[in-house]
């Protein structure tokens, strides 16, 4: 279930005046996900995805992840692009949440995926890094090498209980030091999807 903060539709309808998207006509949860609370949002003007960002989401993200898919949404990309407040702003607050409108993509994600989709996701995915490849705003990669350490000091504590994880961890770490050592610098750098699943790839077809 990823409706795990109510939105009335009192709610929705206050929070949508601030939009120049028409009447509001249709709530309805969204029950896919499993980090934030997502609502389908239907007015006189057409169909938008209503996220609120849920505490796994680190708020201060939220203004590159929005430009970002505002980019690429102007350049063309079929991505879910925010919707823009009469005021410019793209994120706003819903019971205590962060909280964005976001465009409403056709399609469902494969749940029986074969070739002909793991192709067609690979052109996308390809397309996107060129498509955003001059993004202007950078952000770190907070999965990337310089957060591995403390992914390995998490799993210290209950690691010591067993001989075989304390094992596994002093690879881990012999393996980190090994990569700290040879990471290469210098590379082209730009904006990915790192959560490229089946269920963020819609298919239309």
């Amino acid at each position: 279930m990823a409706v795990f903060t109510q939105v009335s539709l009192e709610d929705a309808r206050a929070y949508l005046s601030a939009y120049d998207i028409g009447d509001l006509l249709h709530l309805e949860g969204i029950e896919e996900g499993v980090s934030n609370t997502n609502f389908k949002v239907e007015t006189t003007t057409g169909l938008y995805a209503l996220t609120l960002f849920e505490a796994a989401t680190p708020e201060d993200s939220l203004p590159y992840f929005m430009d970002y898919t505002l980019y690429l949404d102007r350049k063309g990309y079929p991505a879910p692009g925010p919707a823009l407040m009469r005021s410019g702003e793209s994120i706003g607050r819903i019971n205590g949440k962060s909280c964005a409108l976001i465009k409403w993509l056709p399609g469902r994600w494969p749940r029986n995926p074969d070739t002909r989709h793991a192709t067609s996701a690979g052109e996308y995915l390809a397309k996107l890094h060129l498509v955003g490849g001059d993004f202007p705003q950078y952000r770190e990669n907070s999965m990337g090498l310089v957060a591995w350490p403390e992914l390995i000091a998490r799993c210290e504590s209950k690691a010591a209980t067993s001989v075989r994880a304390e094992a596994i961890l002093a690879d881990f770490r012999e393996e980190l030091s090994f990569l700290e050592r040879v990471w290469p610098a210098g590379l082209p750098e730009g904006a990915v999807h790192a959560d490229y699943f089946t269920d963020n790839v819609l298919m239309s077809d």
